[in-house]
This record gives C-alpha cells, sequence and structure tokens, in this order.
C-alpha cells in the first residue's frame, strides 16, 4: 500500500482525487514532474543514516520553487523550520 491511504488528511485527499503519487520516477523525469505539480511532498524515514546528513533532493525541491512539505528529520527540520 502507499503512504496516504489512511484516513488522515493525505489519504483523504488521494482518495478524492486531489492528491496523486507517481511513485519513484527516473531522474530525468523529476524536473517534469515538479514543474508540473502544485505542492510536493518530501517524505524521509527517521533514522540514524538520515539524521546525519543533508538529503541530496532537498536541494532539488528547493531549486523547483514549490511549496514543499517535508519531515522534522536531519537538516530538513532547522531549514524548514527557520525559512519556512
Amino acid at each position: 500500500p502507499r503512504w496516504f491511504e489512511d484516513d488522515s488528511t493525505a489519504g483523504r485527499a488521494a482518495k478524492s482525487g486531489r492528491l496523486i503519487d507517481y511513485g519513484r520516477r527516473p531522474f530525468a523525469e523529476v524536473p517534469t514532474y515538479m514543474g508540473a505539480a502544485d505542492f510536493l511532498v518530501m517524505p524521509l524515514r527517521d533514522t540514524p543514516y538520515n539524521q546525519c546528513r543533508w538529503p541530496n533532493k532537498f536541494g532539488d525541491y528547493m531549486a523547483s520553487g514549490r511549496a514543499t512539505a517535508t519531515c522534522a528529520v536531519s537538516d530538513m527540520d532547522h531549514v524548514t523550520r527557520r525559512y519556512g
């Protein structure tokens, strides 16, 4: 099952067709999907490995200029709390 197949806000949005998860895409396709999106979601598991790094894809998300929701994990927590 996908991450949004529950009764959360995201789950309800997905069931109504307002949220579309295209899953993993080849990197060459990422700019097209990001450019067409109104809002991006960047989930990241809270693991020791992820706590100790700056996720490469975070730079891609910021460069897209789109509103982005992410987790309070790693440097993403500091950046999103400080800069919104």
